[in-house]
């Protein structure tokens, strides 16, 4: 594996990687782990100095993403959309978890996006999950 802590930037990118075990908890800089064959961000570095690319990518999850990222977050060309992926995101980085962030934001993703998203591990209460069903028809 890699260094556990890198001062610059750290580049994975390109190599049809589809896992970031061995990957650096933490990174100065960059993190560039973009046009790989990623599903998850399990083993992505926990903090990030500046941004993290995660683009081109075949996300379903942002199980493993950082918790601390000093810049942007940068995540578009994956199977779930670049608006619904930052909204978890965020929802990451105020200090939920990625079930707490599916629970909090279900009503509010598009169906589409849902039907992609691992949702392994997440409870959603049963009427909660009915009303978001019945809700998401409308979005």
């Amino acid at each position: 594996g890699a260094p556990q802590e890198v001062g610059g930037s750290f580049y994975c990118h390109h190599n049809s990687l589809t896992s970031l075990k061995g990957a650096p908890q933490r990174v100065g800089r960059d993190f560039y782990c973009d046009q790989n064959s990623l599903t998850s961000l399990k083993g992505a570095p926990q903090r990030v100095g500046r941004s993290f690319y995660c683009g081109d990518n075949s996300l379903t999850s942002l199980k493993g993403a950082p918790q601390e990222v000093g810049g942007g977050f940068y995540c578009s060309n994956n199977p779930v959309s670049e608006q619904t992926l930052l909204k978890i995101f965020q929802e990451i980085q105020e200090g939920h978890t990625y079930s707490q962030a599916l629970e909090r934001l279900a009503p509010q993703i598009p169906k589409e996006d849902w039907e992609k998203l691992d949702k392994s591990g997440v409870e959603l209460d049963a009427k909660f999950a009915k009303g978001a069903s019945v809700l998401r028809r409308f979005l």
